[in-house]
């Protein structure tokens, strides 16, 4: 079983250097997702999962716009490392967000939340 090592803040832009984007990310994020991901940011602080970087093969695997994000506003940014090979970072890529994409939201419930938070 992999797991994360290391999972701590970092510096955005130190990681980019050392670090890259990796070419089988598949999704993009629109100004609207970006401003809200920034805003959420602003309001609450890092929360939530990392963004993950394989130490295999230098590729960042999830996070991609919120590294970028951090490193445009010279925000820490929350890492985990793995160490996969490259059948594996495939794998982890094509599955991370089609299991999330599997969950259904129940609008009442969400709109609720909402009134309730704001």
């Amino acid at each position: 079983m992999k797991s994360f090592r290391f999972e701590k803040m970092y510096d955005a832009g130190k990681i980019l250097e050392r670090f890259s984007f990796n070419p089988k990310n598949y999704k993009t994020h629109s100004p609207e997702q970006r401003a809200s991901i920034h805003e959420s940011m602003k309001a609450f602080g890092w929360i939530g999962n990392p963004v993950v970087i394989n130490t295999k093969t230098r590729h960042l695997l999830d996070g991609h716009g919120r590294l970028k994000l951090c490193s445009e506003e010279s925000l820490p940014v929350k890492v985990g490392f793995v160490r996969l090979n490259e059948e594996e970072e495939s794998a982890f890529i094509a599955l991370l967000d089609s299991l999330a994409l599997m969950s259904k939201v129940d609008p009442e419930a969400h709109q609720e939340l909402l009134k309730e938070a704001y």
